[in-house]
């Protein structure tokens, strides 16, 4: 069977980081191994979600040798920290490299950047992040379920540096949280857990409903504090 020659990371960074250029914007985050791609980059345009806490809108890609994935990202100024929107309706997967040619391969990322930068979708999102900073969150009700996606180990190291950074921080709502998980992404050195924890970053900003199933209860979040 053969391939077209296929679309390396490296190709598709140069594809996103023009795209974001031509709207801009400016690329950093970024991780490539040759394998793996990962990258964020912000636009010019600042929204406030309270009066001192202000974000900018801009893209994530992520690529393999095989897939990329493009998703709305959220950049919050004060402590720089990000947010990967993976369930905007403007993100774009794209499948199968080696089967595609290359300049199609390319063209997809161009249009998915001008997908993810389209005004509407940061209104969309600094909407959605105003509504969470005004909706109390049951931390163990709401997070607990969407944190058992990660592996074991992550629960032990990184699930009380989370817990301890949201009630350190006294922001009882589900922004409050967002922020504590992607301040916990932002010293993740691994940049596949990094990428996670700032896609549950974005799920909590946009507010996905937690499973039916009852969780522990907030009690146990406040032991897991002190156990870590």
């Amino acid at each position: 069977m053969s391939f077209l020659p296929a679309l390396t990371t490296g190709a598709v960074l140069d594809e996103f980081t023009a795209a974001v250029a031509d709207r801009g914007g400016t690329v950093s985050g970024v991780f490539n191994d040759g394998t793996r791609l990962f990258a964020r980059s912000v636009l010019p345009k600042v929204d406030a979600v309270r009066r001192t806490d202000a974000f900018q809108g801009g893209v994530a890609v992520r690529a393999t040798e095989d897939d990329v994935w493009l998703h709305p990202f959220l950049f919050r100024q004060v402590c720089t920290n990000g947010a990967v929107i993976a369930q905007s309706l403007a993100a774009r997967h794209i499948p199968d490299l080696h089967d595609r040619d290359p300049d199609e391969a390319a063209e997809l990322v161009r249009d998915g950047v001008a997908a993810c930068c389209a005004p509407e979708v940061f209104r969309t999102n600094m909407d959605h992040v105003r509504t969470a900073a005004e909706t109390r969150v049951d931390l163990a009700l709401m997070f607990l379920p969407m944190f058992s996606q990660f592996p074991e180990a992550a629960h032990a190291h990184l699930l009380p540096q989370i817990v301890r950074t949201f009630f350190d921080d006294r922001d009882d709502t589900r922004f409050g949280l967002m922020n504590a998980v992607t301040a916990v992404a932002r010293g993740v050195a691994d940049p596949d857990v990094r990428w996670r924890l700032e896609e549950l970053g974005g799920a909590l900003a946009v507010g996905i409903p937690a499973p039916r199933h009852r969780p522990p209860a907030t009690s146990f979040l406040r032991e897991v504090v002190q156990i870590g």
